[in-house]
């Protein structure tokens, strides 16, 4: 491992950006997004940065760089096209114990400005060390595609809730458990479908208990068969379910979104929810794994209140994702 994967807290401080290109005005504009005081050394800036300017979030010294541009900074980012100025911003940091990012000269870094994903409160960070900022940004793409867009709204959910959970369980490994149930359980998944007063009735419920939240089977309908038409929800069940129980009719291109390794279990032809297919989903699900119905069509056109019965009575909660609209 080249670096040690930190997140630095700039909110309210100081950060100095010799250089006022575009380079520049992109890694000002990430400091600005997390709180930093901004102070960029220049003798000219571009028409984005000439447009933003601020004073005192955003001041321009519009000069060359001197060494005492960099004193009271948190961190410096030397972004000019002059390699020898560059490389004094570096020097000055370093004798001053100031953290620095040089663009393009990794090996003057002090830290490295990774790809980012943001869901707030939730930031995942992608980084080559430099090495290939290009596959960086690949990899934040396939990543970004992977994870819920209320990512961050499932953490604001927990965060609001940890002192009533602290004061129902004790014990730190039962809080645990109880916090991974329920975030992978019936309340999570509720949140992440923008469906917050089922998310809080399912998690007041699975306080009130006193135990970990009822497991969950998401019920999906595959439209026209389109895998395209998938809802972005359905689609990532898919990717994470260890079982796939499905109708005979199911398309093959929907099913093909499941996980190589998913069991799959094809209902008979009257697609019921039988004694074997309940007990599959049930081993699955309160194991803490994820299973899925799929079914032809749209569930909602039709009453699935057999699927929820059935499931109820092998204690199973039913989360139901509907094909994208066409």
């Amino acid at each position: 491992m080249d670096y040690l994967p930190v997140f630095v807290a700039v909110r309210g401080q100081l950060a100095v950006v010799v250089g006022g290109g575009e380079v520049a005005e992109r890694k000002i504009s990430l400091l600005r997004e997390a709180g930093a005081k901004v102070r960029v050394v220049a003798p000219e800036l571009c028409a984005a940065l000439a447009a933003a300017l601020q004073p005192p979030e955003l001041a321009h010294v519009a000069r060359g760089y001197q060494r005492g541009d960099l004193e009271g900074a948190r961190v410096v980012i030397a972004a000019t096209d002059r390699m020898e100025v560059n490389a004094r911003v570096a020097a000055d940091a370093n004798a001053l114990g100031v953290l620095v990012n040089v663009v393009d000269q990794p090996a003057l870094c002090g830290f490295v400005m990774p790809s980012i994903i943001d869901r707030a409160p939730v930031l995942v960070a992608v980084s080559t060390g430099g090495a290939s900022p290009v596959l960086a940004r690949l990899t934040r793409s396939a990543l970004e595609a992977a994870l819920p867009v209320r990512l961050g709204e499932l953490a604001d959910f927990a965060a609001r809730r940890r002192e009533r959970v602290k004061a129902a369980f004790g014990d730190v490994a039962a809080r645990r458990a109880f916090w991974e149930r329920a975030l992978v359980g019936e309340p999570g998944q509720w949140v992440l479908a923008g469906r917050l007063p089922e998310a809080e009735q399912a998690f007041d419920a699975a306080l009130a208990r006193g135990v970990a939240p009822v497991a969950a089977v998401a019920l999906i309908g595959s439209g026209s068969g389109d895998p395209e038409q998938l809802s972005l929800a359905a689609a990532r069940a898919l990717g994470r379910a260890d079982l796939v129980v499905h109708e005979p009719d199911v398309a093959p291109g929907v099913l093909a979104l499941a996980r190589r390794d998913a069991v799959r279990h094809a209902l008979s032809a009257d697609a019921v929810l039988g004694a074997p297919a309940l007990e599959r989903l049930a081993q699955v699900a309160l194991a803490g794994g994820v299973a899925c119905v799929v079914r032809a069509g749209d569930p909602y056109a039709a009453d699935d209140a057999s699927d929820a019965r059935a499931l109820a009575s092998a204690r199973l909660a039913l989360i139901r994702l509907r094909p994208a609209p066409s």
